[in-house]
């Protein structure tokens, strides 16, 4: 990658950066006992293919290795070795698993000294199909044992893309056309050439080539949704950086690395320099965009300092156009990342022999109900609460309830919500009883019981209201009203009649009548209710009407007829 080989820097790194990760986030082993795996690739039904630097490929599933696809002969001194790997888009049909690898004397058709190539292997489920392997493109420089690169994706196009390093020992090598160090390159998945190539036809440039003047681009990635390639390009004493491919683009090494304004170069999107006493190098990471993080961080690019010990997260525009970047979590040797079916973020930890997974979790944190107690027929408010933000898909919540209230069979907080509020409907009765409402999330259970007393409700009868007033003056008015529920009315039980104007304009000068301390009305009795107004102080037409109340429950019942008063 830089300076120190890799074949040193993949033993052991400290981690010299610190980052602690967000909450809700997690990093844990999803498979270990590899020795130095440097790539993988996600198959069909949760496979995972997991590439090892001295020759193995193993094949995993629900986190265990389930079997060795093959063991490549190759030469892995230095940064040699097994580097990529990637699926036909159509594995199904098409069981192909595409390879970066650097040759030895056991290889098929070996090269008279070490060099990387691109093979196709015919995949038979979990092994590969002997004496498949079939050289798609060769002789790519290998000439001091670092600076290969080595990552191979497909695009949305079909294509096979292929990262190369400059060789290690030319720097030349990257703005040269006539061969393949320092450069993307781009074939179909036969080995031929798209005649869609920036140099197709060209008789002194690879045709090959999709894009150049990179130094050792270790790993690229393609954007989610686009075509378009993010390379992560290693320094070499001054800069960092990513690149956004562009066919017969031109990035500059080694006539410079980093920033530009030069004419014919094409200037990084997002770039780091090193510090006066701490290498870097950079590893190339992807898109997270299956909205299992949450908004916060989905659609953001994660990339590795493999020298730093830390995986950071940069946002770009729909244009590509850099616009922040942040510190995201201390992380082992990250030289591969990718992100996975279920929307968590692995990478390929070669010092620790590990695939890592980065996942976020929400957990149900509570279920409260406003009221903890109605009458029959009246609604209570619930609230569920989570520990964290819900992830950009939002957080789906199963509900039930026990007989005697009616729930939603599921409700989602939306993303980077953390609460939810929904209705309990109840039903009409006429003795006391209960409710239990359970909310469930991810193996997460939380309940809350809801107290039924006999309904309550209320028929307006008739009233006594002057329809004419005069301005300040006080008037004696009278409500009477029908206790159609179960419970009785009292004064101490929080009963009372209230009044509100259903046009919005100014209130009466009493708003509420109570029932006397001594008096109770019972279920099917009527009561009137007596007190005064005061007209208002400015001339008009005004509205008046009245409602039974309830402590704890509010309005309930049938309101009485609305009164319109002129008031001279």
């Amino acid at each position: 990658m830089r300076k120190l080989a890799l074949g040193l820097l993949f033993v052991a790194v400290g981690a010299v950066a610190s980052a602690q990760l967000p909450a809700g986030f997690t990093d844990t082993a999803y498979v270990s006992g590899f020795t130095q795996p440097t790539a993988f690739a996600f198959g069909p039904n949760g496979k995972m293919f997991v590439t090892q630097k001295r020759g193995p490929i193993s094949v995993v599933q629900g986190g265990s290795i389930v079997s060795t696809f093959t063991t490549i002969d190759c030469t892995y001194n230095s940064e040699r070795g097994v580097l990529g790997i990637a699926l036909d888009p159509d594995f199904d049909n098409f069981p192909y698993v595409y390879v970066y690898y650097t040759t030895n004397a056991a290889s098929l058709n070996p090269p008279a000294t070490p060099k990387n190539r691109v093979s196709r292997f015919t995949a038979n489920g979990n092994v590969v199909v002997p004496g498949s392997e079939t050289i798609l493109l060769d002789l790519i420089p290998s000439d001091a044992g670092n600076h290969n690169a080595g990552c191979i994706r497909f695009g949305l196009d079909g294509k096979l893309y292929i990262a190369t390093g400059d060789g290690g020992s030319n720097h030349a090598n990257s703005q040269d056309l006539s061969n393949l160090a320092g450069k993307i390159l781009r074939i179909n998945k036969d080995g031929s050439i798209p005649s869609s190539n920036p140099y197709f036809g060209s008789l002194s440039a690879r045709n090959e080539i999709f894009c150049y003047g990179l130094r050792n681009p270790f790993r690229f990635s393609i954007r989610p949704g686009t075509n378009t390639l993010y390379i992560g390009d290693v320094g070499e004493s001054t800069w960092e950086e990513v690149d956004i491919g562009a066919a017969g683009g031109n990035f500059g090494w080694n006539t410079y690395e980093g920033p530009t304004n030069v004419s014919g170069f094409i200037t990084p999107q997002f770039y780091y320099m090193h510090t006066p006493t701490l290498s870097a190098s950079i590893t190339g990471g992807c898109f997270v965009t299956g909205k299992r993080f949450p908004p916060l961080y989905n659609g953001s690019y994660f990339y590795g300092d493999y020298i730093r010990g830390i995986i950071r997260r940069v946002t770009f525009t729909a244009g590509n156009a850099y616009i922040a970047d942040f510190d995201f979590t201390t992380a082992g040797s990250p030289v591969d990342f990718g992100e996975g079916p279920d929307g968590a973020l692995y990478y390929s930890s070669i010092g620790t022999g590990a695939i890592r997974r980065i996942v976020y979790k929400t957990t149900l944190s509570g279920l409260t109900l406003n009221p903890t107690s109605v009458p029959g027929g009246i609604r209570s408010r619930a609230t569920i609460t989570l520990d964290n933000p819900a992830p950009a898909a939002g957080a789906l919540i199963n509900l039930t309830s026990t007989t005697g209230a009616t729930v939603p069979a599921t409700i989602k907080i939306p993303g980077g919500g953390t609460s939810v509020t929904f209705n309990v409907e109840t039903a009409t009765r006429t003795t006391s009883s209960s409710a239990t409402i359970t909310a469930t999330r991810l193996g997460v259970t939380k309940q809350a019981t809801l107290t039924l007393t006999p309904t309550v409700d209320a028929h307006f009868v008739s009233q006594n209201v002057p329809t004419t007033m005069i301005v300040g003056h006080q008037y004696t008015v009278s409500v009477t009203m029908h206790n159609a529920g179960y419970t009785t009315w009292t004064h101490a039980g929080g009963y009372r009649l209230l009044a509100f104007n259903p046009s919005g304009t100014n209130r009466w000068g009493i708003d509420r009548m109570f029932i006397p301390s001594n008096v109770s009305v019972a279920p099917d009795d009527m009561f009137t209710f007596n007190g005064t107004v005061t007209a208002p102080s400015t001339p008009g037409t005004y509205n008046f009407q009245w409602r039974m109340l309830l402590n704890s429950v509010g309005t309930f019942g049938m309101p009485s007829d609305n009164v319109v008063v002129t008031v001279n």
